[in-house]
């Protein structure tokens, strides 16, 4: 909502875009959601049994899952740009603006599944303040504000980047959270024998 409140400053052409970039955007934030869900109970069993060579399989075979997932979205969305936008709308200024938009915040998508999937596994490993930290990052800590600062800057252009940026930051935190806790395993371990 506040990235269609600031790009209705510039006319109702590129809150149209938006809408429809981010309609398009369900499909492989939704999926890579649903797999990290999905991922969350192996991880849980194994982190709690102390089984961490077989937590830390299911971790890099989700995370390659999603990744590819995201990748061949990416390939998708900007070959099929054209395609796919004009099942949303046919108006030419528009559907040029959609795609133009598309393309380029669809380079997000594997940071964003990323992100997903890091503060989804430090969840099941009971890291709930890592988590949730991670969670409030993306969208709110994060990306709000950077939207009220790129668009003084950069205008229309630097709000579509944003999300990019946005995900790219909360991306460095939630490395540097994960690996910590990936790497205190053993020590935790120690700890409860």
């Amino acid at each position: 909502s506040v990235m269609n409140s600031l790009a209705s400053n510039y006319g109702d052409i590129p809150v149209a875009a938006i809408g429809i970039v981010k309609k398009l955007e369900m499909l492989p934030h939704n999926t890579g959601a649903g797999i990290c869900q999905g991922m969350i109970p192996l991880i849980a069993y194994n982190y709690a049994s102390g089984n961490h060579v077989r937590m830390k399989k299911v971790i890099r075979l989700s995370r390659g899952i999603v990744i590819v997932f995201a990748c061949f979205c990416i390939v998708l969305f900007t070959v099929l740009a054209n395609e796919i936008s004009s099942f949303f709308i046919k108006e030419t200024v528009t559907l040029e603006m959609t795609i133009r938009f598309l393309k380029i915040m669809v380079l997000a998508t594997p940071l964003t599944v990323c992100n997903f999937h890091m503060t989804y596994s430090l969840q099941a490993m009971g890291k709930g303040l890592s988590s949730l930290i991670l969670s409030c990052s993306r969208q709110g800590i994060v990306l709000i504000p950077l939207l009220f600062i790129i668009d003084q800057i950069k205008g229309l252009n630097g709000l579509i980047w944003a999300q990019l940026i946005a995900e790219a930051i909360t991306m460095i935190a939630a490395f540097i959270l994960f690996s910590f806790t990936i790497k205190n395993l053993k020590s935790e371990k120690n700890r409860n024998l």
